[in-house]
């Protein structure tokens, strides 16, 4: 029989239908998957690199470089090639193989600075890490695994996957990826190895991810060791010594320049000042004399020495620059010039010595005209030889006094 009202056959209810049965269980179960996941979640302590801190740890005020510590990788996986001693490259072909490479120089006691250059871009495999072990680690694993962080003797951080890890399971987590250069802080006093941005590129400003690994032994027996492994062919990593902090005087890692231990702090050395380069010579002063002598700088005004220079006019252009050789130059007309490069003209006349025309050698020789003829052609040339000379005379003077008026308009 069909209900009238609900369109279904009498006799049969909503309440015995299995839909209700079926979707409280799946809420249940989906509510204890969420549990679980909260859990999990919550047990990982996560560090955000941009909210812990800003600069390096303070400790790093006061450094000193230790040769003992300054010693670079020589105990490498076969599948590691040692490029040089701060740099390693894996050579092993495929990623079924996981190599490491060890500082040579352990840790028990201290802290200590390294600079470590890791780019992601082609470079970083799925696996690879960064962090400290003792020598019981071993430096070659079967597969594609974080070598450091794996075992019970080691602490490393898994930058692809961005945790910290000991014994394989997780201390820690990062929010942001590992930058291709970083700085790496172990503090074995407290334990803890931190990691931070670039100081040299951003100073005090460089972000501190905080002590990512921590519950490292401080055992005099079983010191520590900088390791890095990877996976990757060809994947390469350098890493730099920068430092151990020191009670007594040291550098600042941000600013200071480093020194090792025992040797007096570098001196900073003094700048040495160079002279000011001289004055561009005067447009209306001539070159009288090419010479590669030159006198002291600045011993001249404008970089040209003291006169006499020859009177003028000057041309306006073509004058050689200076300096020129120390005066005084010989006066003109008088002759003996030194080479180049005067001045277009015009010049005075030349002072030549007087001399007797034919007249002295003629037909004054003979008889009586001798003597008369003689005396007054002897005369004519003596005073014709005066008034040249005394005319020369008055234009060398005009010409020297009217230089002298320009060289002083000059300085």
């Amino acid at each position: 029989m069909i209900d009238p009202v609900e369109g279904r056959p009498s006799g049969e209810s909503g309440e015995n239908e299995p839909y209700p049965v079926v979707f409280s269980v799946v809420a249940v179960v989906g509510g204890l998957i969420g549990l679980v996941a909260v859990v999990i979640l919550c047990s990982e302590t996560k560090v955000n690199p941009n909210v812990v801190r800003r600069g390096p740890p303070e400790w790093t005020n006061n450094l000193v470089l230790k040769r003992s510590m300054d010693v670079g990788f020589t105990d490498v996986s076969d599948g590691i090639h040692v490029a040089g001693p701060n740099h390693v490259v894996r050579e092993r072909l495929g990623m079924t193989t996981t190599d490491a490479a060890r500082w040579n120089a352990g840790m028990h006691e201290g802290k200590h600075v390294f600079e470590i250059i890791w780019p992601m871009k082609n470079n970083r495999g799925v696996s690879s890490c960064v962090g400290v072990g003792s020598e019981d680690v071993k430096l070659k694993r079967e597969g594609r695994v974080s070598l450091v962080g794996d075992h019970s003797q080691s602490w490393g951080l898994d930058m692809p996957k961005q945790r910290a890890l000991h014994f394989g399971k997780v201390q820690q987590r990062l929010y942001l990826a590992v930058p291709d250069k970083y700085y790496m802080y172990i503090d074995m006093d407290s334990g803890t190895v931190g990691f931070g941005a670039d100081v040299k590129e951003f100073a005090r400003n460089a972000e501190y991810f905080g002590n990512i690994l921590t519950g490292i032994p401080k055992n005099p027996k079983k010191p520590m060791y900088l390791m890095v492994s990877m996976c990757n062919h060809k994947e390469w990593v350098q890493v730099f010594y920068r430092g151990s902090a020191t009670k007594g005087k040291g550098f600042d890692l941000v600013s200071g320049k480093p020194f090792y231990e025992g040797e007096s702090e570098p001196k900073e050395e003094k700048k040495k000042e160079t002279p000011p380069p001289p004055a561009a010579p005067a447009g209306n002063v001539i070159n009288i004399i090419n010479s590669n002598a030159a006198p002291a700088p600045g011993a001249y005004p404008q970089g040209y020495p003291p006169g006499p220079y020859p009177p003028g006019p000057y041309p306006q252009v073509g004058y050689a620059p200076g300096p020129y050789p120390p005066g005084p130059y010989p006066p003109y007309p008088q002759g003996g010039y030194p080479q180049g490069g005067y001045p277009q003209g015009p010049y005075p006349p030349a002072i030549t010595d007087g001399h007797h025309d034919q007249g002295h050698h003629g037909k004054g020789h003979k008889g009586k005209g001798h003597k008369d003829k003689g005396h007054k052609d002897h005369k004519r040339s003596g005073s014709s030889s005066s008034s040249s000379s005394s005319d020369s005379d008055k234009e060398f003077k005009k010409g020297l006094k009217k230089g002298g008026k320009m060289l002083e308009k000059l300085f």
